[in-house]
């Protein structure tokens, strides 16, 4: 192993979302180059699994900064990053034990951010915590006017999409027709549900797939999920850290808009019913969804419109996947930026061209 290496910093609520960017782009260094990823407790088992070196952090509470653990958290990543000469950050917003850490770290400091934020939301802060890094690098969005739809920052490069690339060579599979008793594959994944409460949803959609014999569901159920699944015989709940393969294996998918999943559906070409999530701190999920909807990739639903989710999966399963898969076979995609990031990363000098 080299001397020196890269640690990585992945800030997530109660999801998965950072931390899957990180483990997309760190799993493209070279083996011979040390690593560590420092991330909150819910984010360990799945980084475990990939691999990688964890370091966990202490979890700060929904809303609130708590000075003792972010004193906490500057301790364990000063102690933690010793002899590592590059680091890594992926989150929204650098808190103070983030901001306080980059000051006594000389090596070289990356931001990884994602754009696509709303126009209401005030970047002011984050814009002054920027000069802390050397490099902003932006992962792009999957089409091409979500790109540049919020404010820019200086020392800012823009890469293509951030992408879960494990299941490349399955990626041009043709779609599976439903039919000749073969039944349809429908995959939920409607998030933790700390930050909306969608168990009626679930429950929605569980009660509809009883009703019909040709339908298999799956369901991956978070930590607020409160239906039982003994009561239902045509679907299945699993908990995992390996969405992309459910999506895969399904004929489409219903689920949030976030960054990651989003592009999961995009770049495997599954058609999929977004339900965008809304919060002051999250991105634009809505208009992401919409630019897929437009291009007749999928179907986009309201909060709260449960008879449109159930009329848009039961036209779905009455209709197949004919019309989407043609709308994906005319798509143009932009390549991955992991690869372009990594080598950033690995870069000497950390300058934006």
């Amino acid at each position: 192993v080299q001397p020196g290496g890269t640690a990585y910093l992945a800030i997530n609520g109660n999801g998965l979302g950072h931390a899957q960017r990180v483990a997309n782009i760190a799993s493209l260094i070279d083996p011979a180059v040390r690593q560590k990823i420092f991330c909150f407790n819910s984010c360990v088992p799945f980084l475990t699994e990939r691999g990688f070196d964890v370091a966990p952090l202490v979890s700060r509470p929904v809303g609130k900064v708590d000075n003792n653990i972010e004193l906490l958290n500057f301790g364990r990543m000063a102690e933690g990053a010793r002899g590592f000469d590059r680091f890594v950050f992926d989150g929204g917003y650098p808190y103070d034990s983030v901001v306080g850490f980059l000051q006594q770290f000389s090596g070289r400091k990356i931001w990884v951010r994602r754009g696509l934020w709303k126009a209401v939301q005030d970047n002011s802060e984050p814009k002054a915590r920027a000069k802390f890094f050397d490099l902003i690098v932006r992962p792009g969005e999957f089409f091409e006017e979500l790109n540049g739809s919020d404010e820019s920052f200086s020392k800012e490069m823009s890469v293509g999409p951030v992408v879960n690339m494990t299941y490349e060579r399955e990626r041009n599979a043709e779609p599976r027709t439903p039919g000749n008793g073969r039944q349809i594959k429908i995959l939920s994944m409607l998030g933790s549900g700390f930050i909306k409460d969608r168990n009626d949803v679930l429950q929605a959609i569980c009660q509809y797939c009883e009703r019909r014999s040709d339908v298999r569901h799956v369901s991956v159920i978070g930590p607020q999920t409160r239906l039982d699944a003994s009561t239902y015989r045509n679907t299945t709940f699993v908990a995992t850290n390996d969405g992309t393969r459910l999506i895969l294996d399904s004929d489409i998918v219903i689920t949030a808009a976030g960054y990651n999943t989003f592009g999961d559906c995009m770049y495997y070409r599954k058609p999929a019913i977004f339900l965008p999530q809304q919060a002051d701190w999250l991105d634009d999920q809505a208009l992401r969804a919409e630019s897929a909807r437009a291009r007749g990739l999928a179907e986009l639903v309201p909060e709260g419109d449960v008879l449109g989710l159930l009329k848009a999966i039961g036209s779905f399963c009455d209709n197949g996947v004919d019309e989407y898969a043609s709308a994906f076979k005319a798509l143009e995609l932009p390549e991955p930026g992991n690869r372009r990031i990594a080598e950033i990363i690995m870069e000497d000098q950390c300058s934006a061209r």
